[in-house]
Order: structure tokens, then C-alpha cells, then sequence
């Protein structure tokens, strides 16, 4: 008897997939990852959710710098503003900001904005005078009375006389009891610098320079002094001299401040780095205005040069400790003081140069961006966390801030292309928002503020502080988002088709979803019927059954909505 061919049934597969994973821009991604990403949150997970809509705060005419103190603080142009009102006027540059206190210092103008005052005023001073007079004198300015200079003792001295010795090369001060029949040293002695300009301008342990006296007994201790004390018209420095004098030419009093490049602020203290001079230093304790203050104690100011290679590409404070960073080492200041301050290098892979502004902690863990790609260091060793953005793809030019678990990164791939990255550490996930470069990127109260290229400032959650915002700011419409699959294999060497596509989700009012569905890479996209407003359900949509090696799908939409499983129903053929 003869039989008909028997045809064996295709092999049939569903794949039911209820956990989205975010972004991971690899050559193979996991089946509940996604190749590429727009506008999506990791806010809902393990649902799929669009980002909320932004709000566009204001436009800047020149963007020059963006910091949180108690709210926004910026400069445009020439202008500062802090909570949307000018406050005063600085140079036109890009800003550094650091905030100590009350006080904010903004680099490189090196000046302070007191917030409570609400005043600028700058942290060094400069003063030049003609004619200053110099004199012995006691710690509150009162000058002694007729003082013997020699190299032997004064012969029949009255009790209470005084005479400098200048039988060696240290010169000192002594006093002559009559009780005792002796000579005593007096162990600190003081020169008071005389001059009308001088009223109220150092304060009592400024640290100060002073450049222009010729006389060689006084600048024998160099040319850095501390003010012991001051008044009218007058100030007191530790020092001596043999008899008095007047400097018929110009001097200069100055209280200086070093250029820096990067700032942070720990323990009272402002530190920064300077890559030209190869120097660390931090401020005197308390005190942003003295950095080259040393008197002794253990408030003094405190300044250190750095031996490696290279210059600082940024600085952080972490778990306590001040971090200066260069691209293959970091800088770790221990200690609680000036006299045990101690400075160790640990070759590690550092801040990338350009991105200082990477550095952000998330929780108790420093972020940033570094040669290699986005790292977390722990306070040991910097382990990767940016894999999923793509293993053999650098970035370059980072700027991140952090709002809640989720760390913010704007920057730039080795093909130019910029993006808005963000890692959520709750989840240890990626995904890429959209392609926003940004100048600036700043958490304030509960908010996400992000400066767009084109100046714009942005809230990421559509906050519209009314203090913030010009004439045109507005929520922006319906948000356009996407997620696309990496390439699905068929499980066998064999071709097949995929014949079903079904979504558990819910859409909003006047949003949409659509999924399509690509073959082969062949660059087609094959779109299904859109899904529009409806409640939580199951949906079905036919795709059209191509036979193929492999396939990617993509889920793209408008509006709010949420997606949470999307089933594949794949079936088998041959390898034909």
C-alpha cells in the first residue's frame, strides 16, 4: 500500500519575558536586555516605563556655570544669581564653585558669595604702600622705649632696660633685672609696619606676603609672615630689627591665594591642587580667605608638592578622606592636622582628564569616568560598572550628578556621538536616555537640573520652580521613547519565523505603543498595528512570518505607559 510523505510538525517556542534589564549596548546582548534605549526609566523596573516629561526651566544667554547652595546658583555672563536673583557681578568664564558653610568660592575668579550676607567679596587682598614705617614693639603695638643695640651688654643698666644682642648672627631681645643682676631674653619679639592704608584691611592671623623692603635684617626670615595682631593704621608681625626705618619707596602687603584647578571642601577646610605647580593645598581651618598661614598650630593652612607624573584630572571627598586624582593614580590625603597630614599614591586607574566632573558618590561608593569607561570605587580598588555601555566603546567629557540611586552621565563616544546615560545601583542597570550633551548636570532639592548645549535648562522630573523660570517655560508634549532587542537566535541551526507577539501592558490617555520587528539585520524595520489607550490586558499582534536566522524586535511609542511582559511565540524549519 502506498503512503502519502509524512510531514513532522515545526517545532514551536514561546518565551515569556516579564523582567526588563535596561541597556546593554554589546554584540549579544540577554534576551531581557536591550541593544539600544530612548527616554526609558529604570524608575519602574522590573517594568518597562518611559521617562516622565522634562521641564523646560529657562535658556541662558550665556551659560558660564551652574551649582547647588539651598537651591540653584549660576552665572550667566557676567551675572550671579542665586534662587533666580542677581546677587552681583563676576568676570565671563566658566565657573568652578565649592561650597564651605554659608559661603560659596568661585573659581578662577577666587572669590566668595556669603549667602547670608549676600555679598561678594574677594578671598585675597593687595595692597601697595609708600613710606611704611617699621619698628620693634611689643604683641599689641606699643613700641619699647630706648633699646641699646651691641654686641657686649650695656654698661650700669636701670632695671627694666633693654638691649639687642648682635654678638652672633641671631640678633635678640633682652631685659635687664636688677633684682637678679641678668640679662633675660624675651623669646618672641614683633615688628609693627606702620602706614594710614592700613586701616582695616588684615585681620589678626592673616597669612600675608611682603614684597619691596630692602632692609636686610627683616627679610633675612623671608617674605611670609603671619599678622599677630592689628589696629588703626598699624599691624604686627613677628620678626627684629635693630633700630627702626621708613621705606621711602613702594611695598607690597598681600594676602594671596593659589591658582588652582580643582576644589573640594572637608573638615572645614577648602583643599585644591595645582597641576602647573605641581602642589596640594588646603586652606587655614575655618578660614577660605588664608592659604599661606603658618603659624604653628594646628589651624594653619597647609600646602604639599606631589611628585607623579602628570596633571590632576580631578578631586573628590569619599568616605573622609580627600582624593586628588590624575589619570593613572590617585592622590589620598590622610590625618587630622597640618603637622600629620600624610599624602599616599595608589596606581589605580584615575578620573579621565576632561571629566572631573564625573566624580559623584552614589550611596557610599565615588563613581566616575575613567580612561577605560565608568568605574566604582569602593575606597581600594575602582571595579567597572560600565560594561553594559559597550566593552570596546570609550567615552570622553563626562559630567554626572546623582538623584536618588541613580547616577546621571552626560557624554561622549569615540565616534563623537553624545548621550545621557544612567546607572541605577539599586538595580545595577543601565539605560540610555537620549543624546543630551551637557554642560552641566546639577541635584537641587529632590530635582535633576541638566544645561543642554544649547544653554537650555532642563528639569528631568518637570519641576518648574517658579524662581527659576523665564517666559517659556513648560512642560515639554508626550514623551517619544524606544527599546530595541539585541539580535534572538533560533535555538536550533535551523531557520524559523516568529508568528506571535503578545504584550501584557496598559497605555495612557492619547499615548500609543508599537512593536516591529527586524530580519536577519537586514535594516527593515516590519511594523504591527499600534496599541493605543487601554487598561491592563494582554494584547496579540500577528507578526508577519518571515523565515529567518535571526530577528530583533522593537517596542516604541509615545506617552506614558507601561509595559509588563512581552511573550515570543518562534517557530522551527529547516536550514533552508
Amino acid at each position: 500500500m502506498a503512503f502519502l510523505p509524512y510531514l513532522e510538525n515545526n517545532q514551536t517556542y514561546r518565551d515569556y519575558q516579564m523582567e526588563f534589564k535596561g541597556y546593554n549596548h554589546s554584540d549579544s546582548p540577554g534576551d531581557q536586555e536591550f541593544y539600544e534605549t530612548k527616554n526609558l526609566t529604570l524608575g519602574h523596573y522590573p517594568v518597562l516605563a518611559p521617562r516622565a516629561k522634562r521641564g523646560r526651566v529657562r535658556a541662558f544667554t550665556k551659560f558660564n556655570g551652574l551649582h547647588d547652595k539651598d537651591g540653584l546658583l549660576w552665572v550667566d555672563g557676567t551675572g550671579l544669581y542665586h534662587h533666580g536673583q542677581k546677587v552681583g557681578d563676576v568676570s565671563d568664564s566658566k565657573k568652578k564653585f565649592v561650597t564651605m558653610g554659608a559661603r560659596v568660592l568661585i573659581w578662577p575668579d577666587k572669590v566668595m558669595y556669603d549667602t547670608e550676607k549676600e555679598e561678594i567679596v574677594p578671598l585675597g587682598k593687595s595692597l601697595t604702600l609708600t613710606g611704611a614705617t617699621f619698628a620693634l614693639s611689643k604683641i599689641d603695638g606699643e613700641l619699647y622705649g630706648e633699646i641699646t643695640a651691641s654686641d657686649t651688654a650695656p654698661l650700669e643698666p636701670e632695671n627694666g632696660a633693654y638691649w639687642i644682642d648682635t654678638s652672633s648672627d641671631v640678633h635678640s631681645l633682652k631685659i635687664y633685672s636688677s633684682a637678679t643682676g641678668m640679662w633675660t631674653s624675651i623669646g618672641v619679639t614683633y615688628v609693627k609696619i606702620s602706614h594710614p592704608s592700613l586701616t582695616g584691611v588684615f585681620n589678626q592671623y592673616d597669612g600675608i606676603r611682603i614684597e619691596g623692603v630692602t632692609n636686610a635684617q627683616f627679610i633675612n626670615a623671608g617674605t611670609d609672615y603671619v599678622v599677630i595682631s592689628s589696629g588703626t593704621g598699624w599691624i604686627v608681625v613677628i620678626g627684629i630689627i635693630d633700630a627702626g626705618f621708613t621705606v621711602e619707596g613702594q611695598i607690597t602687603i598681600s594676602r594671596r591665594v593659589p591658582d588652582m584647578d580643582y576644589l573640594v571642601q572637608s573638615e572645614n577646610r577648602v583643599w585644591g591642587c595645582s597641576s602647573e605647580n605641581h602642589e596640594i593645598y588646603a586652606c587655614k581651618q575655618g578660614d577660605p580667605t588664608n592659604w599661606y598661614c603658618y603659624y604653628g598650630i594646628s589651624t594653619d593652612s597647609y600646602a604639599a608638592t606631589i611628585g607623579s607624573d602628570g596633571d590632576f584630572t580631578g578631586a573628590a571627598v569619599h568616605l573622609g578622606y580627600v582624593l586628588f586624582f590624575k589619570k593613572n593614580c590617585v592622590h589620598k590625603i590622610f590625618g587630622s592636622r597640618p603637622e600629620n597630614y600624610q599624602i599616599t599614591e595608589s596606581r589605580i586607574r584615575g578620573v579621565q582628564d576632561g571629566s572631573h566632573a564625573s566624580a559623584r558618590i552614589v550611596n557610599e561608593a565615588l563613581y566616575y569616568l575613567c580612561p577605560s569607561g565608568v568605574v566604582r570605587y569602593d575606597g581600594s580598588l575602582p571595579t567597572n560598572v560600565g560594561d553594559a555601555l559597550g566593552v570596546t566603546r570609550r567615552f570622553s567629557n563626562g559630567i554626572a550628578d546623582v538623584l536618588d540611586n541613580r547616577y546621571f552621565v552626560s557624554m561622549k563616544d569615540d565616534k563623537g556621538k553624545w548621550g545621557l546615560y544612567i546607572f541605577d545601583e539599586r538595580t545595577g542597570l543601565w539605560i540610555h536616555e537620549d543624546d543630551t550633551q551637557a554642560q552641566a548636570i546639577i541635584s537641587s532639592q529632590g530635582e535633576l537640573y541638566i544645561v543642554d548645549q544649547n544653554g537650555v535648562l532642563w528639569s528631568e522630573n518637570g519641576t518648574l520652580d517658579s524662581r527659576y523660570t523665564d517666559s517659556q517655560a513648560a512642560l515639554e508634549g508626550p514623551v517619544e521613547w524606544m527599546a530595541e532587542t539585541g539580535d534572538i537566535l533560533m535555538n536550533s541551526p535551523d531557520k524559523g519565523y516568529i508568528s506571535r507577539i503578545e504584550l501584557r501592558l496598559e497605555v495612557e490617555k492619547d499615548g500609543y505603543v508599537e512593536v516591529a520587528v527586524m530580519h536577519d539585520s537586514d535594516g527593515k524595520w516590519h511594523p504591527r498595528d499600534r496599541v493605543y489607550a487601554t487598561r491592563k490586558r494582554l494584547v496579540s499582534l500577528q507578526a508577519i512570518p518571515l523565515r529567518c536566522d535571526h530577528f530583533r524586535i522593537r517596542l516604541s511609542g509615545k506617552g506614558q505607559c507601561k509595559i509588563y511582559a512581552l511573550s515570543k511565540t518562534m517557530e522551527g524549519g529547516t536550514e533552508l
